[in-house]
């Protein structure tokens, strides 16, 4: 598993965990979508190192 892989998982969970809405919960569940993840993936975390302080959508 990539270093990305491995923080974008346990950021994601890190969320999972915090959210209260069971809505939102349910949602972020079934992650990202791929254009989402991509642009974290491709973008984001090349440039800024981490994934901190972001609120998934």
């Amino acid at each position: 598993m990539s270093l990305f892989m491995q923080t974008y998982e346990e950021w994601l969970q890190s969320n999972i965990e915090k959210e209260k809405n069971p809505r939102r919960r349910e949602f972020l569940e079934k992650g990202l979508t791929h254009s989402t993840l991509e642009f974290l993936r491709l973008c984001w975390y090349p440039t800024v190192g981490n994934l901190d302080h972001l609120y998934p959508e």
